[in-house]
């Protein structure tokens, strides 16, 4: 239950950052508008009035300005610039050089202690 309300969460904020709110707000109003044009005309009238532009509703004209609105601040935002400061150069030492001793293992083989069965087994 908490991965489906953590998905549910995390689709409506994409959408919010994606400028989703807009697209509800508008759909909204043009379902106001298709639902108010069609009481008294046609209904290919009433979309063709709806979606012309022509006749804007109150909603409609809020979206417009709030769009605006928004893409000017993200025109101001991507003007800043962020300079970078390097600091001074860290005097910290490189590491030493240090000479690996490795232990020499020496091993003789020695011949066989016995001397091998004189008749050979039978298999």
């Amino acid at each position: 239950m908490l991965a489906h309300a953590a998905r549910i969460i995390l689709i409506f904020a994409a959408l919010q950052v994606a400028g989703g709110h807009w697209l509800a707000l508008q759909s909204v109003a043009w379902m106001g508008m298709l639902v108010r044009y069609s009481q008294s005309e046609p209904l290919a009238t009433a979309v063709e009035e709806t979606f012309s532009g022509e006749r804007p509703c109150t909603l409609c004209i809020f979206v417009q300005k709030g769009q605006s609105e928004e893409q000017k601040q993200q025109a101001t935002q991507a003007v800043k610039k962020f300079d970078a400061v390097l600091g001074p150069e860290s005097g910290t030492p490189l590491p030493q050089a240090a000479e690996w001793n490795y232990v020499q293992v020496v091993r003789q083989l020695s011949a066989r202690a016995h001397a091998p069965p004189s008749p050979p087994p039978i298999a």
